[in-house]
């Protein structure tokens, strides 16, 4: 049995997805059986096995999920032994890039980790002046999502998450000012 999560950095985005859909049930006996399980890697049958002493302090364990995970940003990100970086400059994307992001941003709850794995590529280079990352490849994000949806880390998406709706927002509050001095030109 998988060690009990303490923080939202020791739970996977299936995972989290799992929750989501386990938060559903309305007996709170069940639904706590079964978020043990999904988070132990075990069947329900396996947690009610356990004697209430040990439910009881794995659940109390599982109180950071009454939380928002923090608001921290990772440029780098490590799965398995293998570290990933954020795109260095976003005003540079490819046009698959960005038709890809779009396209997998229209529906968050099917595409978080594959937007992920557009923005996150294999660090092939790293030196004093920072990293470089894997050219993109619509093949390889596939693969890679796949990964980042079974192994990332929900902390890690919440954070590129916050990161874009920031930006998002900061983008629509100086475009006017933007255009302005533009049609002034």
């Amino acid at each position: 049995m998988d060690k009990t999560p303490e923080s939202w950095r020791d739970i996977t985005i299936s995972q989290y997805d799992d929750i989501m859909i386990a938060l559903e049930t309305e007996n709170k006996i069940e639904r706590d059986y079964l978020i043990l399980a999904i988070l132990h890697n075990v069947g329900v049958k396996d947690i009610k096995k356990l004697p209430i002493s040990t439910v009881n302090e794995m659940m109390s364990k599982l109180k950071f999920l009454d939380t928002k995970p923090n608001n921290d940003f990772n440029k780098i990100i490590e799965i398995d032994g293998i570290r990933y970086g954020f795109i260095t400059d976003t005003s540079e994307i490819s046009y698959p890039e960005y038709i890809d992001l779009d396209m997998n941003s229209m529906n968050w709850e099917d595409g978080k980790h594959k937007l992920m794995s557009i923005l996150y590529r294999r660090i092939i280079k790293e030196d004093n002046l920072g990293y470089y990352i894997e050219e993109y490849d619509p093949k390889v994000a596939n693969q890679i999502a796949d990964i980042f949806y079974n192994r990332a880390s929900y902390q890690d998406l919440y954070g590129v998450h916050l990161f874009f709706s920031i930006f998002v927002i900061e983008l629509l509050r100086i475009s006017p000012q933007f255009l302005t001095q533009l049609n002034q030109t």
